[in-house]
């Protein structure tokens, strides 16, 4: 497989390259899938070559970790500062694992909360997020995003654990934002739109909490007109949606109170955010945007830098790069899906800018020939496997390749691993990355009961 690199954030693209790109039939976590019904002769898809500069690594291990969790969909794999694992899954249930401090082997696993009563699911619906206060271990709070039973509607929640650190008190439930989801076509079921969540959050080492969403949606399949997003959210700066933001869940003092979420947010907005002015639009939260569908993002440990795994939509995955408080950037849905250009798709007329420089490039993009769903991973910082280190590790829902990008190059490209399975069945299909106390990085996957620790051979 020949990788492709794009261009830098801001800028300009090359000469523009009319392709004809094979679709794949596979509607996942994308809910992509289908041929372009209306594709405008003046959509582009551009790219520069490649410049290779990668670390001699060309393959990685998987080996099952973790067990216990039943036919669930692991959607995060973290943990607490300490040398247990957490694993939530999409139905709702929050696991604990116990392990040998020194060799990681797990020792037991146990129901951590269970909050299957409170979470709505459906293929891209559930328990979506989880995040460890950096004083958790002093204060007890770790936060989850979760579409909310009967609504959809995406919860932003603070929870605490009780006077055992590895049981947390389901009554200590705290809604901190409540973001609504965008109406369904009429006679669609369910009412409002189900997809495009994203939902992913991270603690930045600034100590605030940020916090990736989808444009909302509708399903593009029940839609008429390619691209979606025909509430334009991606590219709106007075709604929540399509967005990254940057939340103060302390209230440290001299920052903003809640602007978009509402005066009842239980959260304030970091003075220092891009488009924070008080109140109204732009929303004070937002701290980028552009994007469709989020779904799992990273902040590095060790340079703050964010890489953001965006789904596509009919044609194009993306990895987006941003290095740490280079904060306002637009990724480009609608307007662009990568690299893919849309603007001139008759139903955006007036939502899209002319200028290239406005927009920011994905570092790596692929097409239907090669996936149909971006998972976004981790920069490997962990010590037990140099080979690994600097290196970002990210995958495709549908067609289970990894990739790695060498952050000493991020605009290098990306290279296809080789995957050894370390057990008896087949690779599953991707959902998530994680990562430990340690900087060891972690994979799980749809409806598989296993974890997988990354290694090399």
């Amino acid at each position: 497989m020949t990788s492709r690199a794009h261009p830098h954030p801001k800028q300009k693209v090359g000469p523009l390259v009319i392709t004809t790109i094979l679709l794949g039939l596979v509607m996942l976590f994308a809910h992509t899938g289908r041929e372009q019904a209306s594709a405008n002769q003046s959509d582009n898809y551009s790219y520069l070559p490649v410049v290779s500069t990668y670390k001699p690594l060309t393959s990685i291990t998987l080996v099952p970790e973790i067990g216990g969790i039943g036919a669930d969909t692991a959607t995060v794999i973290t943990h607490a500062g300490d040398a247990r694992l957490f694993v939530a899954t999409q139905s709702g249930m929050i696991y604990v694992i116990q392990r040998n401090a020194e060799t990681l082997a797990q020792e037991t696993l146990t129901p951590f909360l269970d909050l299957r009563s409170r979470v709505n699911v459906s293929f891209e619906e559930g328990l979506l997020g989880l995040a460890f206060h950096p004083n958790h271990a002093s204060n007890g709070f770790f936060y989850l995003v979760y579409n909310q039973f009967g609504t959809g509607k995406i919860i932003l929640a603070r929870y605490a654990v009780t006077s055992d650190p590895n049981v947390a008190d389901p009554n200590s439930g705290v809604i901190l934002l409540s973001i609504n989801k965008p109406p369904n076509p009429p006679g669609s079921t369910p009412t409002y739109s189900p997809v495009h969540n994203a939902g992913d959050i991270h603690f930045g080492p600034d100590g605030y909490l940020y916090m990736a969403t989808g444009d909302g949606g509708p399903d593009p399949y029940l839609l008429t007109e390619v691209p979606g997003d025909p509430n334009n959210h991606g590219q709106r700066l007075d709604v929540l949606l399509g967005k990254i933001l940057r939340l103060d869940v302390d209230s440290r003092p001299g920052n903003l109170p809640a602007d978009c979420g509402g005066a009842e947010a239980g959260y304030s907005v970091p003075s220092g955010n891009p488009f924070a002015n008080g109140s109204g639009a732009p929303c004070d939260e937002i701290w980028s945007y552009g994007f469709r569908n989020p779904f799992r993002f990273s902040i590095d440990r060790q340079t703050g830098d964010l890489f953001i795994g965006d789904v596509g939509e009919w044609l194009v995955e993306e990895i987006d790069y941003e290095p740490a408080g280079q904060s306002g950037q637009n990724y480009g849905w609608h307007c662009f899906e990568g690299t893919y250009d849309h603007r001139a798709a008759p139903h955006l007329a007036g939502q899209c800018s002319t200028n290239l420089n406005d927009y920011t490039f994905p570092i790596f993009e692929w097409d239907r020939t090669r996936g149909c769903s971006a998972i976004g991973g981790y920069v490997y910082r962990g010590s037990r496997d140099p080979v690994l280190a600097g290196n970002y590790l990210f995958a495709d829902f549908c067609t289970r390749r990894i990739w790695r990008i060498d952050t000493d190059d991020v605009f290098g490209g990306a290279q296809e691993l080789t995957v050894t399975l370390a057990a008896p069945w087949d690779a599953p299909q991707w959902t998530t990355f994680g990562q430990d106390a340690y900087g060891e990085l972690y994979i799980g996957g749809y409806v598989h009961d296993a974890i997988y620790h990354i290694t090399t051979p």
